[in-house]
């Protein structure tokens, strides 16, 4: 991922916390007094056991120009169940990727021993199309 991707954009930390956000530049969240959060969520704790949040890489994902996992209808299906998929993956390295189906970012998977892995939280779930939703 280009760092120009981020030039309108400011990365930020609570003091004695590990999260870190990123929001736009212009916006000021110090301005608020009293900071809960503000912005969106990169990951929870620092790198490098910090993971990337879905939700960011869904945002900027689309930009990554390496560690990146395309998968199609029959890797999906097995990735949503939280199987282990068999990639052959010549041009990941070990840890954290960027996982997508077609032009959709799914969110932050986990590459290891040739294999891929779900790394969505464990209270997501997700729906394939023609599936009902679980209730």
């Amino acid at each position: 991922m280009s760092l120009t991707t981020f030039n309108d954009y400011r990365f930020w930390q609570k003091i004695g916390r590990t999260e870190i956000w990123i929001a736009p530049k212009d916006n000021e969240p110090f301005a608020l007094g009293c900071l809960v959060s503000f912005g969106m969520l990169v990951m929870r704790r620092d790198p490098p056991r910090g993971k990337p949040t879905s939700i960011f890489l869904q945002r900027f994902g689309s930009n990554a120009n390496r560690n990146i996992v395309h998968l199609n209808d029959e890797q999906l299906a097995h990735y949503v169940r939280r199987e282990a998929i068999e990639i052959e993956a010549s041009q990941l390295s070990y840890g954290d990727c960027v996982v997508a189906h077609g032009r959709q970012i799914l969110g932050c998977g986990r590459y290891e021993d040739g294999h891929l892995r779900n790394a969505w939280p464990k209270h997501a779930t997700a729906v394939l199309p023609g599936q009902a939703p679980m209730v």
